[in-house]
């Protein structure tokens, strides 16, 4: 089994089922981050956060009820083999409305 594949099946299992089950009786919007680590990242330091900010559009509950829709979902939100998982912060700085990404690169 792949990092990946392991990834998207602990998501799954230990994330998205429970959360699923708690709400499976109301229409819940969830929106899913996995995390990500840059192509430079050395292993010093890792930032944790709660907060989204509306990465993607986000699915209900009900929408998530078979494993087909789950796996889109999760596929959705998991890039795990991007040149750099977190380029999208220097593609979007100052270019985003509603949330404001500041970035200045380091010299390498």
């Amino acid at each position: 089994m792949t990092d990946a594949s392991v990834q998207r099946k602990t998501f799954s299992e230990s994330v998205l089922a429970p959360v699923l089950d708690e709400y499976k009786r109301k229409e819940q919007a969830l929106c899913g981050f996995m995390a990500m680590k840059g192509c430079r990242y050395n292993h010093e330091l890792m930032v944790v956060g709660r907060a989204v900010n509306a990465w993607g559009a986000g699915k209900k509950t009900i929408e998530l009820k078979d494993a087909e829709a789950q796996r889109e979902f999760i596929g959705q939100i998991h890039f795990p083999d991007s040149v750099c998982q977190m380029a999208w912060v220097s593609e979007c700085a100052g270019n985003s409305k509603g949330y404001l990404i500041t970035y200045e690169p380091q010299p390498s």
